[in-house]
């Protein structure tokens, strides 16, 4: 088995395709600078200032100028700060009957600072010690910076020094590293000036770094040394490595955990070997792995716990009192790239209450592909109901190969149901009147503000209802593989146990969550278990010089609004401004390398001017010769669906809810309510229309017609949009542009989409058709400006 791993994870490695390159580079090393390289001198303050102390560098030929990702690591290059986490780093060499009885640093990162204390110590009580402070770049980016201020005490003087340094991540596979030790300083050494290199393939499993090293010291008697080493990862836990730095040969290995790490090196001297050993606590970001395995048993389960309120629909979101909380867009991705990993045997989910509104049941079905996906992968699936299960809940449960729920677990609600709730007539009792004007006969069917649901309205509204009812009962019968016949009359809504469940073939265990290890292992040993944002990418930074064509991908979540994209601070609740749209697009037409772009719209509409600003700047990127293709998540009507006429194909699942093509507007008159209240408004104005959508006093029908005509222009420019960009006859864009829901699979044979398909098939389509591997994807995302207000505040109560 382990060798069978490591053959799997050196198959993994892109190391052979970079080889030319890596090649080259050694050659022009070893040509240009080895015979320049000198051998050195040192001495104990020599040593604390310019010598790191870093068990990973060390046992890398101390090439870690372009690498510097650990706490330690800041004294060969202060810029690595930009690839820290929070964390603590105690390093320790054993160099007894050598050059130093002891020799040890410590340090604490808390990005954008970082404090370490450097310790020499020699058998004739000469001792050097440096804490030095580091502050630079938070975030990794194309160019990083970091500043390291030191403060020196030593047997022969004490003082201050100072480094600066630069990360220039010039490739997607290469780094380089400039760094100034000592620029200023008091205690009267001379500078040393260094340039790193690091070589690395995806993922960093292969890393080759050299550094070239210039030094005018007296101390060292040399101008120039050359330091190279290697790092490979065997498995994604453990790291070999070797180097060859100051005329010494070096060795090593490190363990990453979940928790951080353990390194050990050996550095053969010319007569004995000096040992050395790091602990970490904490993980770099340039450092860390995908995710977690062990040497034993490499093979693990990836877990997933899903609750009402652990989602977010399109980008991942956080907030004040929701948390954090995975986006669906994030969440498929991880689905889709956890599936092709080979030590992934299958997904654990933990499943709690879901949302049972309409729209959620799109996403649900788009989890449920991408699950199946896995599955044809020979990936098995385990669903863990906590307790009960709606027809929701049941609806995602169904795709397992194991269904397994507590004895006195229940599933009820095994249907449909929607409940539109009118509150016209409650404000009316309070003397306000909501006044709703719209185009489209099914426009307003949804809307709070107006009269009880005319029969026409309920009879298109059940067979909606009626449909959707049927696609996920279809799914069911399938991945169950149990007959309508023998079931159907369980999915009227009524209670169903546990034991009934597993009778009828609606579930196949009954054991709570700790016996779950027996039902995937029949021997009952402990399942590995590895949660799915293990699988989230470490924050990489944008390479200066990128020759990779990519597939862009912009996201229109929530309300659409002119202005910028704003985030509820409180709750969370994303919104998509048109003015960032235009931005993100003219960035994106200035990038030769973006060769088409994807628009992920989960948006129930909004403003229609922001959303033909958005149609428009759509526009403006496909007259540059390039293609955009719309993926409508859960929901994409109203203004969500008139983004998605700006591409040139669209995709929806076959439950995702979309058209609602119409225009509406409301408002709310209080005149009646403050009459009752005594409260009287003399209005002066200069046109008879300055007080239109006043709330002091009911319109006139004179106001009500012109609100009218200027909103019938809005709706034929919406319409004949439709008309235009899906190529419908006036009869079919009539039909059509009545305000009526569609599901995915009507929208398809009304003209309205092309294509019945998940966010990963539009990716895959797109990639195809220009020849990009579909993982050369890039998120554009903008960060939202965060806004609250009173009834926000109000709302808690």
């Amino acid at each position: 088995m382990f060798i069978k791993n490591i053959s799997t994870a050196f198959r993994q490695t892109t190391f052979v395709a970079l080889f030319p390159t890596f090649l080259t580079w050694l050659i022009f090393y070893f040509i240009i600078f080895v015979p320049i390289s000198l051998s050195a001198t040192s001495s104990t303050l020599y040593d604390a200032l310019k010598q790191g102390l870093n068990t990973r560098a060390h046992t890398m030929g101390q090439s870690f100028t372009a690498i510097a990702d650990n706490g330690s690591g800041l004294s060969y290059n202060p810029a690595g700060i930009s690839r820290l986490d929070f964390g603590l780093d105690f390093q320790h060499i054993d160099v007894q009957h050598a050059v130093y009885e002891r020799a040890s640093t410590y340090s604490l990162k808390l990005p954008p600072l970082a404090l370490n204390i450097d310790s020499y110590h020699s058998s004739s009580d000469v001792f050097a010690r440096v804490s030095a402070l580091n502050f630079g770049s938070v975030k990794p980016r194309s160019i990083s910076w970091g500043f390291r201020y030191k403060y020196i005490e030593s047997s022969d003087k004490d003082g201050w020094s100072s480094d600066i340094g630069l990360l220039l991540h010039t490739y997607p596979f290469m780094d380089i590293g400039l760094v100034a030790k000592d620029f200023i300083n008091t205690v009267d050494i001379d500078s040393t000036f260094a340039i790193g290199s690091a070589f690395f393939t995806p993922q960093k499993r292969f890393i080759f770094a050299s550094d070239l090293i210039y030094d005018s010291s007296s101390l060292r008697g040399s101008s120039y040394d050359l330091t190279v080493g290697i790092e490979f990862h065997v498995l994604q836990e453990l790291a070999l490595r070797a180097g060859y730095g100051q005329h010494h040969s070096r060795l090593g290995f490190g363990f990453l955990f979940p928790f951080g790490s353990l390194d050990y090196g050996v550095k053969f001297l010319s007569n004995e070997e000096q040992h050395m050993l790091g602990i970490q606590i904490g993980l770099p970001r340039s450092f860390r792995p995908k995710f977690y395995q062990t040497l034993t048993r490499p093979s693990h389960y990836t877990f997933i716990e899903l609750g009402q309120g652990s989602l977010s629909q399109g980008k991942s979101e956080k907030s004040l009192l929701g948390g954090n909380k995975l986006g669906s867009n994030d969440l498929l991705s991880l689905i889709h790239t956890s599936s092709l990993d080979p030590f992934c045997e299958g997904y654990v989910i933990k499943l709690h209450s879901l949302s049972s509104d309409l729209a959620s049941l799109s996403l649900l079905q788009e989890l449920r592909l991408e699950l199946e996906k896995a599955k044809k992968n020979g990936k098995k699936i385990y669903v863990y109901i906590t307790h009960w299960a709606t027809m929701p809940d049941y609806y995602l449960a169904s795709i397992a190969d194991h269904i397994v729920i507590p004895e006195l677990g229940t599933l009820s609600h095994l249907g449909l149901t929607l409940d539109i709730k009118k509150t016209k007539a409650f404000l009316n009792k309070f003397g306000i009147q909501p006044i709703v004007l719209s185009q489209g006969a099914y426009k307003t069917s949804s809307s709070p503000h107006t009269d009880p649901l005319e029969d026409y309205e309920k009879s298109f509204l059940e067979d909606l209802l009626q449909t959707m009812y049927m696609q996920l009962a279809e799914d069911i019968q399938s991945s169950r593989h149990i007959t309508w016949q023998s079931i159907h009359h369980y999915f009227d809504g009524q209670l169903i146990t546990a034991s009934q469940a597993k009778k009828i073939g609606l579930v196949d265990h009954l054991a709570y969550w700790p016996d779950l290890k027996h039902v995937v292992n029949k021997n009952g040993d402990d399942i590995r278990l590895v949660p799915i944002e293990a699988y989230l990418p470490p924050p990489q930074a944008r390479p200066l010089l990128d020759f990779s064509d990519y597939i862009a991908v912009i996201e229109i979540d929530g309300f659409i609004q002119q202005g910028p994209n704003t985030t509820n601070f409180l709750f969370g609740q994303n919104a998509t401004g048109s003015d960032d749209f235009d931005e993100m697009i003219d960035s994106l037409i200035k990038n030769a390398h973006i060769k088409g772009l994807i628009v992920r719209i989960n948006s129930g509409g909004g403003s229609m001017m922001a959303s033909d600003q958005i149609y428009q700047a759509l526009q403006k990127f496909r007259s540059s010769g390039r293609p955009v293709y719309s993926s409508m998540g859960n929901l994409a009507a109203s203004g969500g669906y008139y983004v998605a006429l700006g591409s040139d194909k669209i995709f929806a699942n076959s439950s995702t809810l979309t058209g609602s093509i119409g225009v509406m507007s409301s408002f709310l008159n209080f005149q009646e309510l403050y009459e009752r209240l005594g409260i009287s408004h003399d209005q002066l104005k200069t046109g008879k229309f300055m007080d239109l959508f006043s709330s002091n006093h009911l319109p006139s029908e004179e106001h009500l017609q012109m609100i009218k005509a200027h909103q019938q222009k809005h709706y034929d420019f919406f319409s004949a949009r439709v008309m235009k960009d899906r190529h419908l006859t006036d009869d079919e864009a009539f039909f059509v542009s009545q305000g009526q829901l569609f599901t995915g699979k009507q929208a398809k044979k009304l003209k309205l989409i092309d294509e019945v398909g998940n966010f990963q098939d539009t990716i895959q389509t797109l990639a195809t058709k220009l020849s990009i591997n579909p993982k050369n994807l890039l998120f554009i995302r903008k960060k939202a400006k965060q806004h609250f207000s009173l009834m926000d505040i109000l709302s808690l109560f």
